[in-house]
């Protein structure tokens, strides 16, 4: 699942592999590529601040949100959804 900014400019998105799965974000040009933390499915917010977006811990998925920049993470939810069923918007 991918999210744009309001304006345009950037599109934030996930990356899987074989380690965890990474959250992207890029130009909607193609260019500045940057990974921005762990998780997945990010939504960004309207005015392109905070980014929430889903983790999965021990159990499970919870929501945590984050400054656009990957910085000061904060957890939403408490309850792991175990079958990933968590997807912020």
């Amino acid at each position: 699942m991918q999210s744009w900014t309001a304006d345009g400019r950037w599109i934030y998105f996930g990356l899987f592999g074989k380690e965890q799965p990474l959250m992207c974000r890029i130009a909607a040009e193609g260019s500045n590529f940057k990974v921005i933390g762990e998780g997945i499915d990010p939504a960004v917010s309207p005015y392109g601040e905070t980014i929430a977006f889903a983790r999965k811990l021990i159990k499970g998925h919870c929501l945590f949100a984050m400054d656009a920049d990957g910085t000061n993470i904060r957890q939403l939810t408490a309850h792991e959804n175990e079958w990933a069923g968590v997807h912020a918007t």
